[in-house]
């Protein structure tokens, strides 16, 4: 089901439609989650905002009261009634010391770089406590993020920085290629300020922008990575790879889907001709590429997709 670029009237309906999926029956996927992977280690439901996260909580109270306790919610503010299942993002870190759940729900920008969510004693004491992540939602910047434009002001900064001009230039011939840069990089600001920022009309700002988005989807991801451990991951919003969900079964290419676009961007980087950024990216970002390359279920362009699943 696709939740992001759907219209508006109808996102909460996908959206409950999606925790039905995983909420339903007598036994819900979200608790046989826990079991089937890693036993032990709890599922993380990750979303766009704290208004998404009430929507997931009131909808399974109303529909699936026996497991609706079992799910933390993440909230900025805790509802009148709390029975133990809403914590804010402070206290996410002490849900270790607890075993009456089995699924955490939160907005993916809601917790910040030092929280880690582990395991607090036994002998799993430090390791990563979520098991599977499910992207229920594909993330998309806040209308009011200047989070893009700001990069890329400060990649333009660093690049007329590390410009090197002959030995004889002028003062007037940096001042005339500094101008020159600055108007560009206004160009490019204006642009973006003026219109939604939407992937698939941003042309050659559609690496940029996944660029900058894919660094709190890989931090998510790295919550259930913690101490080594392996972790699943499920992009259940179609959005991610439209094509690939269609009917039709196309291809997706990186200009359609965040995963191809995020597999390129990995690709590259892992093969920078300076050897020193190339070792540093192949210890950070490696072990992200080589599943994402085998993602179930996206046809990439090349041909490489795993066997359907």
């Amino acid at each position: 089901m696709r939740f992001s670029g759907a219209p508006m009237a109808q996102r909460d309906r996908i959206l409950r439609a999606m925790i039905d999926y995983y909420a339903g029956g007598e036994t819900p996927l979200l608790e046989r989650m826990t079991r089937d992977f890693n036993p032990g280690r709890k599922v993380g439901l990750v979303v766009n905002s704290y208004a998404q996260v009430r929507l997931v909580k009131d909808w399974l109270r109303r529909r699936h009261p026996t497991l609706a306790t079992r799910v933390i919610g993440v909230g900025d503010e805790m509802p009148e009634r709390n029975d133990g299942d809403w914590i804010t993002a402070a206290q996410v870190e002490r849900v270790g010391l607890r075993d009456d759940w089995c699924a955490l729900v939160f907005p993916m920008r809601a917790l910040s770089r030092g929280v880690n969510i582990v395991f607090e004693r036994g002998p799993r004491r430090r390791d990563a406590l979520l098991g599977t992540l499910v992207f229920l939602t594909r993330p998309h910047p806040s209308t009011e993020s200047l989070d893009l434009v700001a990069g890329l002001a400060g990649s333009a900064t660093l690049a007329f920085d590390a410009c090197r001009f002959p030995g004889q230039a002028s003062n007037a011939q940096v001042a005339t290629a500094w101008a020159q840069a600055r108007r560009e990089m206004m160009r490019t600001a204006r642009r973006l300020l003026r219109f939604p920022l939407m992937a698939s009309r941003l042309g050659p700002l559609n690496e940029p922008f996944t660029a900058d988005v894919m660094v709190d989807v890989l931090q998510t991801i790295g919550r259930a990575m913690r101490n080594g451990c392996p972790a699943r991951v499920i992009f259940a919003d179609a959005a991610w790879a439209p094509m690939s969900a269609s009917t039709e079964r196309r291809r997706d290419t990186g200009d359609s889907s965040m995963l191809v676009k995020m597999r390129d961007i990995l690709r590259a980087r892992l093969a920078d001709p300076d050897p020193v950024d190339r070792e540093l990216y192949r210890a950070l970002y490696e072990p992200f590429l080589h599943p994402l390359e085998r993602c179930n279920g996206v046809r990439f362009p090349d041909g490489d997709e795993a066997d359907d699943a």
